[in-house]
């Protein structure tokens, strides 16, 4: 086999190499998608009758988002700045459906939202 052979016959084999890798990883990467991590934002010590504690929770909510979702990227980074509007935007989305029933009444005894972490 000459040189530019074996270099083609290396790459091919690197490729299928990484193929079967990101093959194996589906499940897991599946198995993520149906019960992601989450984050817990406790509200165990406030009074949510009240604005001022409703205030309080969801500033610890978004100070628990931006840790999950990390910094602003740049505009200029769209790729990521797409990401990150995303992860901030499933996010709040899942907390704003738990603070409709917990503002409701519903869930006080919980004492915790919830919110998907960043795998």
């Amino acid at each position: 086999m000459n040189t530019s052979n074996a270099r083609q016959t290396a790459s091919i084999l690197a490729t299928l190499a990484c193929a079967l890798a990101a093959a194996a990883a589906l499940p897991t990467l599946a198995r993520a998608a149906e019960d992601p991590p989450s984050v817990r934002v406790s509200y165990a010590d406030l009074d949510l009758s009240h604005d001022r504690g409703r205030a309080t929770l969801e500033r610890r909510i978004d100070t628990a988002v931006s840790r999950i979702c990390g910094d602003r990227p740049m505009d200029v980074e769209l790729g990521r700045l797409v990401a990150w509007s995303g992860c901030r935007d499933t996010a709040w989305n899942g907390a704003r459906r738990q603070l409709a029933g917990l503002y409701a009444g519903r869930g006080l005894a919980q004492a915790q939202i919830r919110l998907p972490a960043r795998p």
